[in-house]
């Protein structure tokens, strides 16, 4: 199962995504960075990351 957390400070967005309770993406955006101050800016690269680990999955059980 997937989870996404998103934390919003004065400097920028910091976001985690977990599959099973393996951290598979982290990054710290600073609010300078273009879009970041978007509202669904969290949203998008939680959709992305999710579809990027999903899609690498399918490849694994492929090749294995």
């Amino acid at each position: 199962m997937y989870k996404a957390y998103g934390k919003t400070d004065n400097w920028g967005k910091s976001i985690k995504i977990t599959y099973n309770d393996i951290l598979i993406y982290e990054m710290f955006y600073l609010d300078i960075e273009e879009g970041v101050d978007e509202p669904e800016f969290i949203d998008k690269i939680f959709d992305r990351e999710i579809a990027k680990h999903q899609r690498n999955e399918r490849i694994d059980l492929l090749l294995s």
